[in-house]
């Protein structure tokens, strides 16, 4: 989701002679986040929603080569307001009866904070 920390994500080589090199050969990754070259991890947080594709190659110091495609969509960020809300009669059969409005200055403080 857009501003919120991507979890680590590692691509992993072997078979090959390390050390390894990881880099993005075609594509791109979504705006914010980063792929450590030495590590194989993307990491960050993504700054514009949308979908993105994008190749990653890994090198071994004896210059072979592997690829993998992937894609990875990001989400708008969500913003959700409460101005308040109206309390109900809680019987489940019973007519629902709009009850008072609660001002939000007032609601009651749930795990003590």
């Amino acid at each position: 989701m857009v501003g919120t920390s991507y979890p680590p994500a590692t691509y992993t080589a072997s078979g090959g002679t390390e050390p390894y090199t990881f880099e993005i050969t075609a594509g791109s990754l979504p705006p914010g986040l980063t792929l450590d070259a030495g590590t194989g991890t993307i990491s960050g947080v993504p700054a514009a929603a949308g979908t993105y594709c994008f190749t990653v190659t890994v090198t071994d110091s004896d210059l072979a080569t592997a690829d993998a495609s992937n894609c990875i969509t990001i989400q708008g960020s969500v913003v959700i307001t409460m101005f308040g809300w109206k309390l109900y009669a809680d019987e489940p059969c019973g007519d629902a009866v709009e009850a008072v409005e609660i001002p939000h200055a007032v609601w009651p403080r749930i795990g003590g904070k």
